[in-house]
């Protein structure tokens, strides 16, 4: 189901729940400054009805960062790298793709074990969706047939 409220459109499955935020959420990247910035990210957990942080992967690495095991006080709000992913229903991960695709990895099993890819033509080039797949199968012990994807708009 896709629908829009607030700025945001959500595209639901049975599983999970994914957002794309517009102009009229307002910034919601830390990487640039923002007198609202949390304010407008507050908005989109409120819209959301999820979460009690953000991430944001910043589309600048190779490695990709797995917050599953991080302590809450040890999370911050950005992480250079170009793929992020979580076993937790406390963490929204967001990303500004820009011209690039957003892809979401899911378990279709369990809801809390998601990963969101920054895909941009070098990245798509060298695998980088591939990369995504086996860290979900092996690190989560997710079996192939059980993983949801969804690409977002570029």
């Amino acid at each position: 189901m896709v629908e829009t409220q607030a700025g945001v459109t959500l595209v639901t499955n049975d599983v999970v729940e994914i957002a794309f935020s517009g102009k009229a959420v307002g910034n919601v990247d830390p990487r640039f400054p923002a007198e609202d910035l949390e304010a407008n990210r507050q908005k989109l957990l409120r819209t959301l009805g999820v979460g009690k942080y953000t991430v944001q992967v910043c589309q600048m690495g190779s490695e990709f960062i797995d917050l599953s095991d991080t302590a809450t006080k040890d999370i911050k709000p950005t992480y250079n790298t170009d793929g992020m992913f979580v076993n937790r229903t406390d963490v929204v991960l967001g990303l500004n793709p820009a011209d690039c695709v957003a892809i979401t990895m899911f378990d279709a099993r369990h809801p809390s074990v998601i990963g969101l890819i920054h895909a941009g033509r070098q990245g798509v080039s060298g695998d980088i969706h591939l990369s995504a797949l086996e860290h979900l199968t092996k690190a989560h012990r997710v079996p192939k047939e059980q993983v949801g994807m969804v690409f977002g708009p570029s």
